[in-house]
Parts: C-alpha cells; sequence; structure tokens
C-alpha cells in the first residue's frame, strides 16, 4: 500500500530549491515525472556539472593506461549550453559547481581545455554565458577515482592542474569562493567585494595577489587556505612573507605544506573579530601579530619539529609555549603534537619563562604519542604542566594513539578485522561456565585488588592543581590498553583519586573483553581517594621534617675566633 504523496503539496518554489541540489543532468531527468514537473527545473538556481553524470570510469582500465579523451569535455559544454539556453528563459543561475572525477593530471587537463590540442577553455567558455553574469557561489574540484583492480596503486593531486583568470569571475555579485587544484593568476587587478567566504585546497597563487583579494574584501568572514602553494617575486626571496589583513574575518584555517620552506612565513596581522582559528603546520612558520579580543576555539595541530641540522629536535618546548602563548584568553583549545613528552618544560629554573595561566580556558583536549622508550616522568610532567596553567578547566579530552601517525592524521593504520567486544566477553563468560579448567574472576570480584598493580607518577602524584580541586568536572582518557601498570592506567587513577568535582570519568582503553577493562577498578580509586590523598599529605610533611632536620644538622657555629 503506498504512502501519501507529500511532494505535490510542496510549492513550485521548494521544489525548484530541492532540485538545485541535484547535479544539473538529473535534475533535467524529472521533467518526464509529470506534467507539473515539466518546468519545475527551469526555476532551478543551480548549475551542478558533474563528469559522473557521464558515465564511472573507476573501471576504465585503458583510461589508466594512456587514453585519456573519452568526449566528456564536450558532453559537459554542450550539455551546459543547452541548460543554460532553457534557463536563461526564466531566471539568473546563482550557483556554479564543476567537479570533474578522472585518473591523473593528463586527464583533468584534457576536460578543461588545458592540453596542447585543445582550442578554447571549458570553464571560460562556461563563465561566458549570458545566464551566468550575477553569479553568487563558485566551485570548482578535481577528484581522482580509485585505480581498476590490478593497476597498482592510487594516484593523488599534490598540484594545481587547471589556470584559473579570476578577472572571469564576477566581481560585484560573487560571494562563495571554492577551489581545488587551480592557480589563480590575472593580469588585471581584481577585487571582491561582496566575497563572504573563500576556500582554496592545493591551489597557487602570488602571495601578494592574494594578500590584496582578501584585503579588498569588507565581508570576507570564511577564509580556508590548504596546502597552498605561495608564489613570490625574487625580490622576496629572503623574506617570504604572508601577511593576512582581514578585519571581518571571523573563522580562519590555515594548513600548511609538510614541504615549506624555513623561508616562508604566514603572519596573522589584522583580524580583531576572529571567534575560531585552525592551524596546522611548524612553530616557526606562524606568528600571530593581531589582537584577537573574541577568539574562543583554537585547533592547532603541529607537526614535527625539525632542528638547525636537518633532524627531528629531541626537546621542542620553548616555541610550544611561545605558540600557545598568543591564546591566553580562549576557552577552548584542541591540541595536537607529534608526542606528548615534548611539550614538558623539565628544568624548574626556567618554568617561570615558559609556563604562563590561561585564565578563561575550560576545554582542553590533547592528543599526541607516547614513546615508549621514552620517559613516562616526562610525559606527567607536560600533563602536570598543563594542569597549572589552566585553573579554571572543566572538561578535560587526553587521546594517545598506538602509532605515532595516528598523533597527526585521523587515519586507521590495522586493516584486520576486529572481533567486537561483546562477542568476545560472550566467549569468555560461555567457557568459564563450562570449563573447570578456565578460572576466570568476575569484575566485581571484591577480593580481587588489581589496583595495587598501579603504580604512581613522579611530578603529577602529590601535586596540588586549582582545576583538580575546584572546576574539572568531565575527563576522558582514549587510549589502547597493554599492561596495567602502564601510563595511561597510572593517569587514570590520578583523575579519579584527586579529582575533587568530578562527575564523568569516560576511560575507552581499545578492544577488551569485560574482564580487562579499566573501568571497573575506577569506583575502587573514587573510594579510596580520600585514604590515598590523607596519605599523600602525611607523605609530604615527613619529607618536609625531614628536610628540616637535615638542614639544622648541617648548620654549625663558629666563633669569632
Amino acid at each position: 500500500m503506498g504512502g501519501a504523496d507529500r511532494l505535490s503539496s510542496l510549492s513550485n518554489d521548494l521544489l525548484a530549491a530541492v532540485i538545485s541540489l541535484l547535479p544539473t543532468r538529473e535534475a533535467v531527468r524529472t521533467a518526464a515525472l509529470s506534467r507539473r514537473w515539466r518546468s519545475v527545473w527551469f526555476r532551478a538556481h543551480s548549475l551542478i556539472l558533474d563528469s559522473r553524470s557521464y558515465g564511472d570510469c573507476s573501471e576504465d582500465i585503458w583510461a589508466y593506461f594512456g587514453r585519456q579523451d573519452d568526449g566528456t569535455q564536450d558532453r559537459l559544454f554542450s550539455n551546459a549550453c543547452d541548460i543554460l539556453d532553457a534557463a536563461g528563459r526564466c531566471s539568473h543561475a546563482g550557483n556554479l559547481s564543476l567537479t570533474v572525477h578522472g585518473r591523473n593530471k593528463g586527464y583533468f587537463e584534457d576536460v578543461m581545455g588545458w592540453s596542447c590540442r585543445d582550442s578554447y577553455d571549458l570553464m571560460a567558455s562556461i563563465l561566458g554565458a549570458s545566464a551566468l553574469r550575477h553569479l553568487e557561489e563558485v566551485r570548482v574540484k578535481f577528484e581522482v577515482v580509485h585505480s581498476p583492480r590490478h593497476c597498482g596503486r592510487d594516484k593523488k593531486l599534490y598540484d594545481w592542474v587547471y589556470k584559473l583568470d579570476p578577472a572571469q569571475l564576477p566581481e560585484h555579485t560573487l560571494r562563495v569562493l571554492d577551489l581545488d587544484n587551480c592557480r589563480l593568476q590575472s593580469p588585471l587587478a581584481v577585487s571582491f567585494p561582496r566575497l563572504s567566504s573563500l576556500r582554496l585546497c592545493k591551489c597557487s597563487s602570488s602571495a601578494k595577489d592574494l594578500e590584496g583579494w582578501i584585503r579588498t574584501a569588507p565581508s570576507l568572514g570564511t577564509v580556508h587556505i590548504e596546502d597552498h602553494d605561495f608564489l613570490y617575486h625574487r625580490s622576496d626571496d629572503d623574506t617570504r612573507r604572508f601577511a593576512l589583513h582581514s578585519p571581518s574575518l571571523t573563522a580562519l584555517t590555515i594548513v600548511l605544506r609538510p614541504c615549506l620552506s624555513t623561508r616562508e612565513h604566514f603572519e596573522v596581522v589584522e583580524t580583531p573579530r576572529l571567534h575560531t582559528f585552525k592551524y596546522k603546520g611548524s612553530f616557526n612558520a606562524l606568528s600571530m601579530r593581531s589582537q584577537t579580543p573574541n577568539l574562543e576555539r583554537v585547533d592547532l595541530t603541529i607537526r614535527r619539529f625539525y632542528d638547525e641540522t636537518g633532524y627531528p629536535a629531541k626537546t621542542w618546548f620553548a616555541p610550544f609555549w611561545q605558540l600557545l602563548r598568543n591564546f591566553r584568553h580562549v576557552k577552548a583549545i584542541k591540541l595536537k603534537v607529534p608526542n606528548i613528552e615534548g611539550i614538558a618544560v623539565v628544568d624548574k629554573d626556567v618554568r617561570h619563562e615558559h609556563l604562563f595561566t590561561l585564565p578563561v580556558l575550560e576545554r582542553l583536549e590533547l592528543r599526541g604519542f607516547l614513546n615508549p622508550a621514552g620517559r613516562t616522568d616526562d610525559a606527567a610532567l607536560a600533563v602536570a604542566n598543563l594542569l597549572q596553567c589552566c585553573p579554571v578547566l572543566h572538561d578535560l579530552l587526553i587521546r594517545i594513539p598506538t602509532d605515532p601517525y595516528q598523533a597527526l592524521y585521523e587515519i586507521e593504520t590495522s586493516t584486520q578485522v576486529r572481533v567486537s567486544d561483546f562477542d568476545v566477553s560472550m566467549d569468555v563468560f560461555r567457557r568459564r561456565r563450562f570449563s573447570k579448567e578456565m578460572v576466570v574472576p568476575l569484575m566485581v570480584d571484591p577480593d580481587d585488588d588489581d589496583s595495587s598493580q598501579v603504580g604512581v607518577l613522579p611530578g603529577l602524584t602529590g601535586c596540588r592543581f586549582r582545576c583538580l580541586d575546584n572546576h574539572l568536572k568531565n575527563v576522558t582518557l582514549q587510549f589502547e590498553l597493554k599492561e596495567l601498570n602502564s601510563f595511561e592506567v597510572c593517569l587514570a587513577k590520578f583523575f579519579a583519586e584527586n579529582c575533587m568535582f568530578l562527575e564523568t570519568l569516560q576511560i575507552d582503553d581499545g578492544k577488551h573483553n569485560f574482564l580487562r577493562h579499566v573501568n571497573w577498578m575506577v569506583e575502587r580509586w573514587r573510594a579510596n581517594a580520600p585514604k590515598q590523598r590523607k596519605q599523600t599529605e602525611c607523605d609530604s610533611a615527613d619529607s618536609s621534617k625531614q628536610a628540616g632536620k637535615r638542614k639544622r644538622r648541617n648548620y654549625r657555629v663558629y666563633n669569632a675566633e
């Protein structure tokens, strides 16, 4: 029994808004549904061209081995012209989106008309249509499809594949510009006064031209620059600097290339209204010179730091704390570092030079690899330094991946299919009931005190922190449990025993059965917390007395003679 026809109750304008989200070729096909739908697509305000609408080349083995021209360019251009002529009878198109899926850079150049045998430019021809004179949004994207089976590894695009002249874009109406793998170069000076969102991913342009486009956009609110190739003049070789001036900017994302030259520098000069900031790169490639009183959220992903000799630096706490000092009045910070122990300020004599107070920080997320060959004391000291700098911290999340590459990239290194946690637990429980040789203690056994195997963390255990005594309520720890007396478990025990106003302690210790999880020991740690704190205070008092006795014993009185 069919349901009610709810689409018929919608107005034509609303149906046109829905159709505008579809690729244009599929939107035109809706005209075959009924008489009413014949003219609905004329009202669509978007022109979405997608090469996948003309066939999937993911299994085309001949295109992978060299056959490039498959007619996609002619079909895209002819269909775009036909659709624009039809759409021009009703209204002008406001959005243009072009997505090309191909195998390699040569295929994209053939489709866009940049090969030596092509006589016209596809994008320039489409932008020259009269129906696109009032464009508000322009998106160009190139995606590499997966290679056919038995054809080796997939290729990726790391460079620009199409040269776009910004002078061809509508200057006075353009609001959104989203480009991937494009080189922006124009002999004329252009400006976009209504531009509100700019996204450039793996593009290339002159640094001075891009500075001018951003500076002359008074309504610009969002900027996303990722893996951009900044081109400099020969006279700027010694000082390759990109200065960002945008008084209206509220959201900024900067992802610098891993192979960025040490001479290149990104400076945030004037962004007084900045609200969110995301950065991925090295310490020495970023400078925050602008005052940002409205900044609330910061996401920092720090790549591996190299010294002057080109080798990875062993200690890099100084540039880390210097960079973090720029965000002293931020409420939420997300940190991704190569390894946790690298941010620890070990020397007590220099802590006052590097450590500072984050007076309004309420949420902190730390993600970093823990070196198995390193000292856990330094990792504990790094956590202690952060807790000392955050007196009003409410929420804390610490992620310790098992792979160093997971510390900086959201990837899954293992491709094996894992058995679910529930299936493992049920299997152990069934074997416990029917096997006399297998003796498995229950996790709620009061006589089994595994918490005694969990040690302490020098530099962290026994220290008092203002956030733990008054503010910290939610703590989340994510790691892969390997042994009970590990740094991660000791850290969980520390928070369970020392957080006075703790409401939630969530521990994700990986895929284990119900007997191996650490969570069942949290309640025991919380119950023993007052006794443990009292014992710690007594031990510290005894240590102070012993230190005082040693001082008095070494004190001598000499006569005037």
